[in-house]
């Protein structure tokens, strides 16, 4: 008779991997955290409408990542992935990392190596 119960043991390498984000974050989840309580009484700064990205809109994102380091931006698109492509752009091309998305809400950090404001914990 056969032992049924015994099941075949699967090689890690048999399931699937889960994707690297690349770039890799610079920031640790405590650090995260910390910078999602800092953001919460913040207002949006930043207002991205219909039109999308314009090279105004990430200069005066720049400019307020050079002033705050922790800015709140509104996204106004309808279409979710659309949105989501927006604010990963809009990070690509300021240099800030995504600190945290809520609906149509994205946080966004960049420390400011002159006169740094915001002290993250280690």
């Amino acid at each position: 008779m056969l032992n049924m119960s015994r099941r075949r043991q699967r090689s890690p390498l048999h399931y699937p991997l889960t994707p690297i984000p690349y770039p890799l974050p610079m920031l640790t989840d405590a650090q995260r955290k910390h910078l999602r309580r800092l953001g919460h009484d913040r207002d949006p700064i930043v207002l991205v409408g219909q039109g999308g990205i314009s090279p105004n809109l990430v200069a005066e994102l720049d400019q307020a990542l050079s002033h705050h380091e922790l800015v709140k931006v509104r996204a106004r698109v309808g279409d979710r992935d659309l949105r989501d492509e927006i604010l990963g752009e809009l990070a690509a091309r300021t240099g800030a990392e995504l600190v945290q998305r809520i609906g149509h809400v994205a946080l966004y950090y960049r420390a400011n190596p002159e006169k740094p404001g915001i002290l993250l914990p280690a």
